[in-house]
């Protein structure tokens, strides 16, 4: 019997998948695959940029606020 610390990866026999996203608009959440998000996330930069405010600017504008 071999000593490991706990978190050894003989403790994680499978690979930890990355965390799907949660979409959060007030008391409404959503969970969405991660794969769904990255693509998503991917379409929505392709189109305005990355710049946060234009990212904020279209997600109010396709949430109608």
């Amino acid at each position: 019997m071999t000593k490991h610390k706990a978190g050894d990866p003989a403790d994680f026999p499978e690979k930890t998948r990355e965390p799907d996203a949660t979409l959060r608009v007030g008391p409404h959440g959503l969970l969405i695959p991660r794969q769904t998000f990255e693509a998503w996330e991917a379409r929505l930069t392709a189109e305005v940029g990355f710049s946060k405010a234009a990212i904020a600017a279209e997600l109010c504008r396709r949430l109608g606020l």
